[in-house]
């Protein structure tokens, strides 16, 4: 199965589709109180299909990368977004929703909030970058390099047999076995 494009990559994500249905119904109801909004009610339902249609795909693209994923070596567990990473944007949503609902920004009270958003952002940032220093001078080790283990399955190389299972004769005596047929095949590659 390919790969969707991104805009259908994009519209499909939970985070994105979610909000989309939601601003389609509340379009859909304010054209059911005001018919006079026939142009916003009709392009509510065209992008209420439209995201549908994105999830549904999505959702059949994850099961199939799924389905591919389990066929081959397992993959350790991986978080989708550094913790860091959601709490900086915790953060600046939660900083910036209580900048604008405290007013303007030349009031005090809004003005000091918003220095708290920006030094709370410039802490995240630089402790990320001493985070990703620490990893990249080797001090953290990937969870897949740690619990790797050599099987047969995985790395049938590595496994080595010490004796055979069964009694195998020696060259000599296996040429001196071979039936007059092989001997004629192997002169002929000798020519």
């Amino acid at each position: 199965m390919r790969e969707p494009p991104t805009r259908v990559r994009f519209i499909g994500h939970p985070l994105v589709s979610a909000p989309i249905m939601g601003l389609c119904g509340f379009a859909i109801y304010a054209w059911v109180q005001h018919p006079g909004a026939i142009v916003v009610g009709v392009g509510a339902i065209i992008g209420l299909m439209w995201t549908v249609k994105a999830q549904n795909t999505m959702n059949q693209y994850r099961r199939w990368q799924k389905a591919w994923d389990s066929m081959g070596e397992p993959k350790a567990a991986r978080s989708p977004m550094p913790r860091l990473v959601a709490a900086l944007i915790a953060v600046l949503v939660v900083g910036g929703f209580a900048i604008a609902e405290s007013g303007t920004m030349q009031a005090g009270s809004g003005a000091a909030l918003g220095g708290v958003v920006v030094v709370g952002g410039i802490l995240a940032a630089i402790v990320a970058g001493i985070m990703a220093l620490v990893k990249r001078a080797g001090g953290a080790k990937s969870p897949r390099a740690r619990t790797r283990k050599a099987t047969p399955q995985t790395e049938p190389v590595r496994v080595a047999v010490t004796r055979p299972a069964m009694p195998v004769p020696d060259l000599k005596s296996a040429y001196g076995i071979l039936p007059a047929h092989s001997w004629d095949a192997i002169e002929a590659t000798r020519k």
